[in-house]
């Protein structure tokens, strides 16, 4: 298994079928994790092939031993998947350089990442200009709006309890994480997750900006009490100063 890249897995896959049962969960995230993540090439008894990403040539055997169970659990395991369109699957070579070739279906659609669109932006601008120009300046539209709904479906809102857990981790007192977790929220729910005009990327480094602020005015709040208490102090010596004065005086 490469220990190179990463992966996409989608908050919804706990609703899919799979997540019910955690020995299944674990073996497909053992799919996604050893399908190639590049295009690569392998040879198979004297033919060169072509191996795209999502793609695996490992055997049954291997894979058994990756799933940490049987051969015949390892089949039944993929003929379910093959049966709900998760996976392709089909043998190639002949004899003893035959293996079996398995396919993560939509692969290319939910693991493609900015890099790759970025290199599809700039590959479309340095096309020359021609006959294909309108066609082009719509690529780059389209593909400008691709990166947007992907940035949009990328970032994903905190739950009140993700805020209160990431306030604990900053330092802030329980009983005061929960009331400004809450508040927080609260603020960010309403005015649709947005950072000022713009669409909110990363949640965690405003909740700890909101922190900051709350540490801010605390030591604001202090420094005006102190010096408040400064000028009480002085005003009240000032009086007792005026009152023995007044006392040495002969008023009469």
């Amino acid at each position: 298994m490469s220990s190179k890249g990463w992966i996409k897995v989608h908050r919804q896959t706990i609703n899919h079928w799979i997540w019910e049962d955690p020995v299944k969960a674990q073996m497909w995230i053992t799919m996604l994790l050893e399908v190639n993540y590049t295009h690569g090439k392998m040879v198979l008894g004297n033919s060169l092939l072509r191996v795209e990403r999502g793609s695996s040539t490992n055997s049954i055997r291997t894979w058994a031993r990756l799933f940490n169970c049987g051969p015949k659990a390892t089949v039944s395991f993929f003929d379910l998947l093959e049966s709900d369109e998760m996976i392709t699957r089909k043998t190639i070579g002949k004899g003893k350089h035959s293996t079996t070739l398995i396919n993560i279906t939509n692969y290319e659609e939910y693991q493609t990442d900015r890099e790759s669109l970025n290199d599809t932006l700039t590959t479309t601008i340095k096309n020359p200009k021609g006959k294909h120009e309108r066609h082009t300046i719509e690529e780059i539209k389209n593909t400008k709006e691709l990166k947007k709904e992907r940035r949009d479906v990328d970032f994903c809102a905190p739950s009140v309890n993700e805020v209160l857990h990431e306030m604990e981790n900053l330092g802030l007192e329980s009983i005061e994480a929960e009331k400004e977790s809450q508040a927080y929220f609260n603020h960010y729910e309403s005015n649709g997750w947005k950072v000022g005009k713009n669409k909110m990327v990363s949640w965690k480094p405003s909740v700890s900006s909101w922190i900051k602020r709350i540490s801010d005015f605390k030591n604001s709040s202090s420094k005006n009490y102190h010096h408040g208490n400064d000028e009480q102090r002085i005003n009240r010596q000032t009086a007792n100063t005026i009152n023995q004065n007044l006392q040495g005086w002969d008023l009469d």
